[in-house]
């Protein structure tokens, strides 16, 4: 097989100015770690890019506004919300008056749950 050269020119990238978000690489880590249908994936960056981008640790994200940036029909993000509900991943806090919801991130990834039958780290535990 043919080696492949490949070289990666740092001055292409976008520059980190506007709209430039810190997200945690452990939380990555985790993430990568995790089965998540492309739904739920998409929902939970989604949060996470709001949540570290906007630097609160409740948003506002309303079903629209999902479908509007992803896509992904309405039924299906109500089901990725409840999966990441299930999954402890999220948190989903109605208002007073239950007509919109408010979103957090479960930063701490070790409280996040495994689903049956799903990925199972390496020798039972995540590596740090």
């Amino acid at each position: 097989m043919k080696k492949q050269n490949f070289k990666i020119n740092f001055t292409k990238f976008p520059k980190a100015e506007k709209g430039f978000t810190h997200i945690p690489n452990k939380l990555f880590d985790a993430l990568i770690k995790t089965k998540l249908s492309i739904d739920a994936r998409a929902v939970f960056g989604g949060i996470m890019g709001r949540v570290y981008g906007e630097r609160k640790e409740r948003v506002l994200i309303t079903i629209d506004e999902f479908y509007k940036e992803s896509g992904i029909n309405k039924p299906n993000i109500l089901r990725a919300i409840k999966r990441l509900q299930k999954l402890n991943m999220i948190g989903v806090f109605l208002s007073k008056n239950n007509d919109y919801e408010l979103f957090s991130i479960q930063q701490n990834y070790k409280l996040w749950n495994q689903l049956p039958g799903k990925y199972k780290p390496i020798n039972g535990e995540y590596k740090e």
